[in-house]
């Protein structure tokens, strides 16, 4: 059986703002914020354009997929090899990206001034 890889996009703003109860909208916060999972997929919130969006990430990526990262890559190169990743981290020009597959295999890269500096993966 072929597995298909499949995005989801939710604009939380939008979400929110039909939650009536300010506890319920807390909680969805809560819950997007420590990407709990939907079936074999990840919650990951993201930024894009200063709205929050949330991804569900289904898709399984490989170490073929990890060699192909080259350093002085920019994001959207990356991106374009593993699809969109969470940002776990930004500071002073770098910005730290995770992807993590349904097994916790992960590849996480940094960015430096949006060009690829380091790269690492653990379990593929």
């Amino acid at each position: 059986m072929k597995k298909q890889n499949h995005s989801v996009n939710i604009d939380v703003s939008s979400l929110l703002s039909i939650l009536p109860n300010p506890a319920f909208r807390l909680l969805a916060v809560i819950a997007i914020g420590l990407g709990i999972g939907i079936g074999n997929g990840l919650i990951n919130a993201n930024s894009k354009n200063n709205s929050t969006s949330t991804i569900v990430q289904t898709r399984h990526f490989t170490r073929a997929e990890y060699e192909r990262l080259k350093l002085g890559m920019s994001i959207a190169e990356v991106e374009s090899i593993l699809d969109r990743g969470t940002e776990t981290e930004q500071y002073m020009g770098r910005k730290t990206f995770i992807w993590k597959n349904p097994d916790d295999s992960t590849i996480t890269v940094i960015f430096e001034d949006s060009k690829l500096i380091r790269k690492q993966q653990t379990g593929l």
